[in-house]
């Protein structure tokens, strides 16, 4: 995500990260990486602060949004948020103070996130995706109740970013449930790992 967000502002400009007020640290590791990487070779890329959601909702969102803009007011370029309904929170409190913010990134792939996409509210989210955890997992376990010799120390299912121009494409977690099911989605047969 944190390429995709830094594509998305151009490769410069000033963000706020929204992290999670909870103390639960590999969810604020996960958004400190992808802060890490989106700076990674971008010097114009400047990041503010960071505001916390305390609720993990919108309501949340938006009262950290409230925080950022009292702090940077009109020289926020972008939000990167830990989670898609303090995106959506962050594009309401801005949409209420009257300030454009060009470039506004979620994560898990909520329903609501998805129309807030489609509806240009929010520019992308990164989706995870439990099913294919779930399905690369039981490959795993197979292969080695199996006696496979080469199963790898880590397998790792990579997320899906999404924005308005393949938003459409995304499979909801209910489909993709049915469709493991069925046997049409295995997961990773041979994931990835080092």
């Amino acid at each position: 995500e944190g390429k995709a967000f830094a594509k998305a502002m151009h490769d410069k400009g000033n963000f706020v990260a929204i992290n999670i007020g909870a103390p639960v640290p590999g969810v604020r590791f996960q958004l400190q990486q992808e802060i890490k990487v989106a700076l990674k070779h971008h010097p114009k890329m400047h990041e503010l602060g960071q505001e916390f959601n305390t609720t993990t909702n919108e309501a949340g969102g938006i009262k950290a949004m409230d925080e950022a803009i009292t702090r940077w007011g009109k020289t926020i370029d972008g939000i990167i948020a830990y989670n898609d309904y303090s995106a959506e929170g962050a594009a309401v409190a801005a949409k209420n103070n009257s300030l454009k913010i060009p470039v506004v990134f979620g994560r898990n792939g909520d329903p609501t996130a998805v129309t807030a996409v489609k509806d240009g509210e929010i520019t992308g989210l990164s989706t995870i995706r439990p099913w294919a955890e779930g399905a690369t997992a039981m490959n795993v376990m197979y292969r080695l109740l199996k006696g496979t010799k080469h199963v790898p120390a880590i397998a790792t299912v990579g997320v899906t970013l999404y924005s308005k121009k393949n938003i459409d494409k995304r499979i909801s977690w209910t489909k993709a449930i049915r469709e493991i099911a069925s046997g049409k989605i295995k997961g990773q047969d041979a994931p990835h790992g080092k």
